[in-house]
């Protein structure tokens, strides 16, 4: 560690909101070009749109640094916050809840790691994304496979997709990848959730979290960050205890779910990563 890494890391969630800011007025211009001024008086409208230009920007970049934890992950291969070399977990399989699918970031890992994936439901509200993430799962080949859920986790049960329905206790696997940060109520999304999964049923999860255990100055230097944060990147919040409300959201059989080993104790935004087994 050197003095340019603590530095990097306190400078840069500040560059990634101002790269954010920087997308608001293109999107401000991009409503009014294509009619769309009624987007501009609900901020919801407006900071969904935001958020789609801007991650469209980043997510490349989050992605090529998230594809080996992903794939690891969702092939069961972490156990106590690091990758491991063989499966620690039964790998993705069955009939899969996607939570918070967004463009379709990580549609081709599903792909590529899914020979025992049967149907894949992708929760994902933000309208704005629809389109990219159907056009996503089809190009990695998975179409026939993906159902895209285009409502809330809170509301999934009380519909029907492309002719498809989701039961209560009837999934075998959840993924979340970054998105627990973003949903409204997260302790009730959690059980909400949690609900889904078959006796057995698998949770898997890498999110960012509170930093907790990283000392006075990072916890409060993130709660300074997210004085901005859900404003400028999609309604994120930095400070939420993701884990805590995971392993409250129900009865569970094995909880291997630790932050990431690997990261720095000064990292703003740390994270955790693992598998919970109903």
């Amino acid at each position: 560690m050197s003095l340019s890494d603590v530095l990097a890391s306190h400078i840069g969630p500040w560059l990634f909101l101002l790269l954010s800011v920087r997308h608001l007025p293109a999107t401000i211009v991009q409503q009014v070009r294509a009619g769309s001024v009624s987007t501009l008086f609900s901020w919801a409208a407006l900071r969904d749109a935001w958020f789609f230009n801007f991650w469209t920007t980043v997510s490349p970049e989050i992605r090529k640094s998230g594809d080996e934890l992903v794939t690891a992950l969702l092939q069961g291969k972490v156990r106590a916050g690091v990758i491991t070399d063989r499966a620690e977990h039964p790998p993705m399989g069955g009939t899969v809840l996607e939570i918070g699918s967004g463009t379709g970031l990580w549609a081709e890992l599903l792909a590529r790691d899914s020979p025992g994936v049967d149907r894949v439901f992708g929760v994902e509200p933000n309208p704005a994304s629809l389109k990219v993430l159907r056009r996503r799962v089809r190009e990695a080949g998975i179409g026939d496979r993906y159902v895209v859920v285009p409502v809330g986790v809170e509301d999934v049960a009380y519909g029907e997709w492309e002719g498809h329905r989701v039961e209560k206790g009837s999934v075998d696997c959840v993924v979340t990848v970054l998105c627990m940060c973003s949903v409204p109520r997260p302790e009730e999304i959690a059980r909400e959730v949690y609900g889904y999964l078959r006796d057995g049923g698998r949770w898997y999860v890498f999110e960012h979290v509170r930093a907790d255990g990283c000392g006075w100055w990072i916890r409060f230097y993130q709660a300074v960050l997210n004085l901005f944060w859900p404003t400028c990147i999609g309604g994120c919040q930095l400070t939420r205890p993701t884990g805590e409300w995971l392993r409250q959201a129900g009865k569970w059989s094995d909880v291997d779910l630790e932050r990431c080993v690997d990261e720095p104790w000064h990292k703003c935004i740390p994270h955790i990563l693992g598998v919970l087994t109903k």
